[in-house]
């Protein structure tokens, strides 16, 4: 199992985190301080297609962010998925590998297995 690692996490102001409809099985999920989250394991269908492994940007993983400058960068490059009552929170993690075995990060976030927020951040930096 991968060890737990200190991340962030974006939600909306409702401390949820979205279940667009061209993501078929994403459910929203609502962030409650302590709670973990968790994707199921098993062979996984993504837009028609059986997906090997998790992947960014599906359904497979739990998106998060190492650092506050990736979530800030990201935020700035994003503003349609996220808004300035957007909440960044402290979490902490799993980050799922690929079938390879390497951890699944493109370098501006990562994919877990399982996440928990910890606490929101304050100042947050996402209201500027």
């Amino acid at each position: 199992m991968t060890e737990v690692v200190k991340l962030y996490k974006i939600t909306s102001g409702k401390n949820t985190t979205p279940a667009k409809k061209k993501y078929r099985k994403a459910k929203q999920i609502t962030w409650k301080a302590g709670q973990w989250h968790s994707v199921p394991r098993g062979k996984v269908r993504w837009r028609g297609k059986d997906v090997r492994g998790r992947q960014l940007c599906t359904n497979t993983v739990i998106h998060a962010f190492e650092t506050v400058d990736q979530v800030i960068d990201f935020f700035d490059k994003h503003p349609t998925i996220f808004n300035r009552r957007s909440v960044l929170w402290e979490a902490e993690g799993r980050i799922a590998r690929d079938p390879d075995g390497n951890l699944i990060n493109d370098g501006q976030k990562v994919g877990c297995t399982s996440l928990r927020v910890i606490k929101r951040v304050r100042p947050n930096p996402l209201r500027r």
